[in-house]
């Protein structure tokens, strides 16, 4: 019997990553594994150690391809203004910023926010560099101490939003601040003028950028937000589709060029989606 579970599991890392996540241990918990990639790697040289979460889809997807949503990057390197910043909204473990800062394109600023305390110190020990801070909480459009409800299976599923919960998830307290007030202390210190704003909350995205003021919405010039709190947009749907008519450029996931009328009949479709946009 012990050959065939040896023959099953071989290269069935999603399997071995659930079966980790999911055992309870009295005596000790697997925060995280250290890997160390054998090249370079659009996440990391190998000089560098990647620290990852016990989980059966970041982990699996990263050992796997040695990249995370690499749309992402090819979009921020071919339309970044020079001097820009990124706030990086559900940094997660860092993987977009890791990606970043291996393909050196030339991003002045860092800024990462999760709220959640595991992840957060795995995101410490990944970004650790004077030109990078990071802020354990998360953003909202207010001050708040909130549940959060975190994905034993998937930590990049984690959200403060009760109607996403699943079984696999438990509930936790964390912190959120207001994106207005962290926008004037950081813009105020930095000096900022160019932001690249990637938001990634699991479904407070909509609510958090209809929330932002015009004077710190007008100094983004690429957003990439995910969509997915459909009961929120049937609500709002004619305000969001204005406050993104305020950019030049439209594209999915895959970098095709799309346009409003398709963006709204993706909401309609209820199934979420990716979009990236674009300032002249």
């Amino acid at each position: 019997m012990r050959k065939y579970f040896k023959i099953f599991f071989r290269n069935h890392l999603k399997s071995i990553f659930s079966l980790l996540a999911t055992t309870k241990n009295n005596n000790f918990e697997i925060k995280y594994i250290v890997v160390q990639p054998k090249t370079k790697l659009p996440i990391a040289s190998s000089k560098n150690e990647i620290y990852l979460p016990i989980d059966e889809y970041i982990t699996p997807h990263i050992l796997k391809h040695g990249k995370w949503d690499y749309n992402l990057i090819k979009f921020i390197s071919r339309h970044h203004k020079k001097n820009s910043v990124f706030f990086d909204i559900g940094a997660n473990i860092g993987q977009i910023t890791m990606q970043l800062i291996q393909k050196k394109v030339g991003i002045k600023k860092y800024f990462c926010f999760e709220p959640d305390d595991q992840i957060f110190n795995i995101l410490k020990k990944n970004i650790n560099n004077k030109y990078s801070d990071l802020f354990n909480f998360g953003v909202g459009i207010r001050n708040e101490k909130k549940i959060l409800y975190v994905n034993r299976l998937n930590k990049s599923d984690n959200t403060f939003e009760s109607e996403k919960k699943t079984i696999s998830m438990h509930p936790k307290y964390a912190y959120i601040k207001n994106i207005n007030t962290i926008f004037k202390k950081i813009i105020n210190k930095e000096k900022i003028s160019n932001i690249i704003y990637k938001s990634d909350t699991q479904g407070m995205d909509e609510e958090i950028l209809l929330s932002i003021q015009k004077k710190y919405f007008n100094k983004i010039h690429l957003l990439i937000i995910e969509i997915s709190n459909f009961q929120y947009l049937k609500k709002n749907k004619y305000n969001f589709i204005k406050v993104l008519s305020k950019f030049d450029y439209f594209y999915d996931y895959n970098l095709k060029k799309i346009n409003i009328s398709i963006i709204e009949k993706k909401i309609k479709k209820e199934k979420e989606f990716v979009i990236l946009l674009k300032k002249k």
